[in-house]
């Protein structure tokens, strides 16, 4: 815990000393300063939970999509054609978007900060 170092070269003084007033508010300020970034990392956790999985959901939506797309074209028993070039477009440009997408949710989880 490296912002608790900062206590170390404060020590406890007597109660009558009028520096022990401030050093008391000193550490009490900091102590809320920790919980508040405790509180703030707790948010950005549960928000990264949130947004991933509707990230996630997104993404088999829209995989299930394009490949309903791409089996009902391949089947001669449902009248259901896209021409070759929109359906080859139609495939990469799912394959970037993915992986676009997973590259930039896994740069964020994991950025060094």
């Amino acid at each position: 815990m490296p912002a608790l170092d900062r206590f170390e070269g404060i020590r406890a003084k007597e109660p009558d000393d009028p520096d022990s007033e401030a050093v008391e508010a000193y550490q009490a300020e900091e102590l809320e300063s920790l919980r508040e970034q405790n509180r703030s990392s707790r948010q950005d956790r549960e928000q990264r939970e949130k947004y991933a999985d509707r990230i996630f959901k997104l993404v088999v939506c829209y995989l299930a999509t394009i490949g309903l797309i791409v089996i009902l074209d391949g089947l001669d028993c449902v009248p259901f054609s896209v021409p070759v070039a929109a359906l080859a477009t139609l495939v990469g440009s799912t394959a970037v978007s993915v992986l676009g997408l997973f590259g930039i949710v896994a740069a964020y989880l994991f950025s060094k900060r």
